[in-house]
């Protein structure tokens, strides 16, 4: 029995060697499951956890751990596909497993915001960027790829690199509120006839709050039965705290009587324009129909798409000066006779409009002009002299309006104003050619009506006012 027992285990164990013998060998190669065959641009390279063994077909159970060669390196630092050959040897025998691994930008770019803790914006206003920068791992700087939006109370930066990573990044703006509201009328000013009822239109606004209108406090009284100029003052707070305060001339005047039931107290301002008529002229005549008040043109003939003006305010009660055809100081100021020459040609323009040879001149530049001395020395003395003793009367003026140069409306009316205080007679310098100061007109007459002054015309019993000649 025992025989037996050795004998079968003997057997056995001859049909196992004989297929281990028979069973052929192969190399197999094991990767972990958590390879990471994705890197991300300029990261570590992990590498694979793999084995290669040795092992029977059969008897897998058998095997032997072999040594491993590996051909291919990942450069993390250039973006693409990369391949990494395994490769294992057992005598005669070798196996390889190729693995496939790729380096990609998937990292969106980094804004950067100044900013700055007390910066604010003024409601209202557009933002005014602080500042910001942008980095990209891959790109580098590119800050100028940048794109801004302003949208609601916020600025929106967005940015794409190069590899399609795109970053977003919100700026919240802070807003402050200083600016004031604003307090607008209707009119330039307000101007009432004695007794009549008076309304001052006006509306307040704030960029903020909006129409504050209804919130505006009016201090001060008019007497409208009494001639004067009246203060009112408006104020208006917003809801920041922002106060607005403007003060309102009120004007009461009463429209002058005509010419000859006038009886000048002393104050007395004669209102003169050169340079005209105009396309501005029209509406000075008008405005000066409103107080009845009467001035002096000193035309100028070769304005002649609008000298039937001449004639229209020679009818209205206006005189009517003569400040030569042409203006042209070469011209009138070459001799003696060559001024005559173009002021008689005027004369006759202003006589085929009113009927009437005029005697009022004004000479272009005033008497004390000194540049005709490039054209005729002395001729200023001369001419003065002259015109006398033919009959005419020159006028020059104590008060200049200031529009001979690039003024405005506010300037001539200041110019005017402050002048006029000077004197008990005012013989005032304007221009009805120059728009802005046309504009000052009314005003000028408010100011004079309401404080007392009488307007008249010129005529050859007026006082004189001359300048002494410089050439």
């Amino acid at each position: 029995m025992k025989n037996k027992i050795i004998i079968l285990a003997i057997v056995l164990f001859l049909i196992i060697l004989s297929f281990l013998i028979i069973d052929e060998n192969e190399i197999v190669f094991e990767c972990a499951e958590n390879i990471q065959y994705q890197f991300e641009y300029q990261s570590d390279f992990i590498e694979p956890d793999i084995k290669a063994f040795c092992q029977k077909k059969t008897f897998r159970f058998i095997r032997i751990e072999l040594e491993i060669e590996k051909s291919g390196e990942v450069d993390t630092s250039v973006l693409g596909k990369y391949s990494i050959v395994y490769k294992a040897k057992k005598d005669d025998q070798e196996n390889e497993i190729a693995l496939e691994f790729s380096v990609v930008d998937t990292t969106a770019p980094i804004i950067t915001l100044v900013e700055t803790e007390d910066y604010f914006t003024e409601y209202g206003s557009e933002y005014i960027e602080q500042g910001y920068s942008c980095f990209d791992n891959y790109d580098g700087e590119i800050t100028d790829k940048v794109i801004r939006e302003v949208k609601d109370d916020k600025v929106i930066y967005t940015v794409t690199d190069s590899n399609g990573n795109t970053a977003t990044k919100e700026r919240e703006i802070k807003y402050i509120d200083t600016t004031p509201p604003t307090i607008s009328f209707d009119a330039p000013f307000t101007a009432i006839e004695v007794g009549g009822d008076y309304y001052v239109g006006f509306s307040a606004y704030d960029i903020k709050d909006g129409d504050l209108t209804k919130n505006v406090i009016i201090t001060g009284e008019v007497d409208v039965m009494k001639v004067g100029i009246y203060t009112l003052s408006y104020v208006v707070s917003d809801n920041s705290g922002n106060v607005t305060s403007v003060e309102r001339n009120v004007y009461v005047y009463k429209k002058q009587a005509d010419v000859e039931h006038l009886n000048p107290t002393g104050k007395i301002v004669y209102l003169t324009f050169d340079d005209g008529p105009s396309r501005h002229t029209s509406r000075l005549l008008d405005i000066l129909d409103k107080y009845n008040v009467k001035v002096t043109f000193f035309v100028i003939g070769k304005n002649n798409a609008y000298f039937d003006y001449v004639g229209k305010a020679y009818r209205k009660g206006h005189s009517i000066g003569n400040h030569t055809y042409s203006h042209n100081y070469s011209k009138i100021y070459s001799s003696v006779s060559a001024f005559y020459t173009d002021l008689n040609y005027n004369g006759e323009l202003i006589f085929q409009q009113t009927g009437q040879y005029t005697k009022l001149i004004r000479f272009p530049g005033g008497t004390s002009n000194t540049v005709s001395k490039k054209y005729c020395k002395g001729i200023m003395s001369a001419l003065a002299n002259s015109v006398i003793s033919n009959g005419y009367k020159y006028y020059d003026w104590n008060v200049s309006s200031g529009d001979g140069g690039n003024g405005n409306t506010n300037s001539v009316y200041n110019n005017v104003i402050k002048g006029i205080k000077k004197y008990n007679v005012s013989i005032v310098l304007q221009h009805d050619s120059k728009g802005y100061s046309v504009d000052a007109v009314e005003r000028i007459i408010l100011w004079g009506l309401s404080n007392g002054y009488t307007f008249l015309p010129l005529d050859l019993s007026s006082p004189t006012c001359a300048h002494r000649p410089n050439n």
